[in-house]
């Protein structure tokens, strides 16, 4: 039964490392394409960024 519940931990910790790659790839171009950071994109990570931080607590809480 663990092994089960490892895996899905497992998956779970590769989903969110793709967010936050995505999100550090958008941050990156916020700062560096863009003349002049725009406070919607800025809005947009803000939101995500806590989004992530809400499902990782969820994350752990299942997983223990």
């Amino acid at each position: 039964m663990n092994h089960h519940k490892d895996a899905i931990n497992r998956r779970q910790d590769k989903r969110l490392i793709i967010v936050l790659t995505a999100i550090h790839r958008v941050s990156c171009l916020n700062r560096t394409v863009l003349p002049s950071p725009q406070k919607s994109l800025q809005d947009i990570a803000a939101a995500i960024a806590n989004k992530i931080a809400k499902l990782t607590k969820e994350i752990k809480i299942k997983a223990s």
